[in-house]
């Protein structure tokens, strides 16, 4: 089992330094006190009328969307790219014995392995829309 206080290194493409800093970034993000975030309504509501499967959720940050859709049945698999983030998700989940999947990635160069029945992506901003962001200001 990962150890959630060290997530392991994140996967994915060849390293780029927008990835680097994107990681550092959203690293920053997850430091100190981080309010909870509710599960997405609109998950809610398209997850609650289907039959479990396998989930994928890109960008799951501390991963309330996961943990929820684990709670209904799904096989889930959270992705973020900061390592703070997926081991904050791994702490939340284990606390409610919920059973989900955390992984450090870049999801720009990120490519899963199995298909999925859902896929959620309620908050993930790759480098380059963090950098055609910033050009506009």
């Amino acid at each position: 089992m990962t150890n959630p206080q060290h997530p392991p290194e994140p996967q994915g493409g060849e390293p780029d330094e927008h990835a680097t800093d994107a990681r550092t970034d959203w690293d920053a993000a997850y430091t100190g006190d981080v309010p909870e975030t509710p599960v997405d309504a609109d998950l809610i509501a398209v997850a609650s009328g289907l039959a479990p499967g396998a989930a994928l959720d890109l960008g799951c940050g501390s991963g309330q969307n996961c943990i929820w859709l684990a709670q209904q049945g799904w096989d889930v698999l959270g992705v973020d790219i900061a390592p703070k983030a997926v081991a904050r998700a791994r702490l939340a989940a284990a606390r409610v014995g919920a059973e989900a999947s955390f992984e450090v990635a870049d999801i720009a160069t990120w490519r899963p392995d199995p298909e999925f029945d859902l896929v959620a992506l309620e908050t993930a901003h790759t480098a380059a829309d963090l950098l055609s962001f910033g050009a506009g200001s």
